[in-house]
């Protein structure tokens, strides 16, 4: 999702495998943007990454803490 001042993405956890994760997002560099609360089987959050990326492509990382699946679940 986005806005015209912000940025957010939107994360699911798996529906299985893992009690709780924390997803961490980061540039394609490492830098960090933020990260989730733990979440639960099936629950989703939205990451607010904010500001200030340049027109054109971006690469994120997005990092499992806790859990070494990946989002259900990745929305732009």
């Amino acid at each position: 999702m986005s806005e015209a001042t912000s940025y957010g993405i939107l994360l699911a956890a798996p529906a299985k495998g893992c009690l709780r994760v924390r997803f961490r997002v980061e540039t394609a560099a490492q830098g960090f943007l933020g990260h989730t609360p733990a979440l639960r089987p099936g629950e989703v959050a939205v990451v607010r990454i904010g500001q200030g990326f340049t027109e054109g492509e971006t690469m994120l990382r997005i990092v499992a803490e806790g859990c070494a699946t990946l989002p259900a679940l990745v929305r732009r």
